[in-house]
């Protein structure tokens, strides 16, 4: 069973955003390129990612780590296999 992730959490400062996201995952968070750089897009990761507007007009751009999501869902795959016992 995959285990929850429990590594480092990244912030990326910009001008007028950051980003939060997983130092390592068991997938990248960005399918968009530019030459041999991966881009950070809120708009094209597959985690899906929150956005935030803060009070300062700053754009908070939250991942979520591919291996928690794994690791819910297999959860929620046993749980709902198992009968109750009686």
């Amino acid at each position: 069973m995959t285990e929850r992730y429990r590594g480092k959490w990244l912030t990326l400062h910009g001008d007028d955003m950051e980003y939060i996201l997983p130092e390592s995952d068991i997938l990248p968070h960005s399918n968009e390129k530019q030459g041999k750089k991966r881009l950070l897009a809120e708009h094209s990761c597959p985690c899906k990612p929150r956005v935030q507007i803060l009070s300062n007009f700053k754009v908070l751009v939250i991942h979520n780590s591919f291996q928690d999501e794994k690791y819910l869902n297999e959860l929620l795959t046993l749980s709902a296999t198992k009968t109750p016992s009686s």
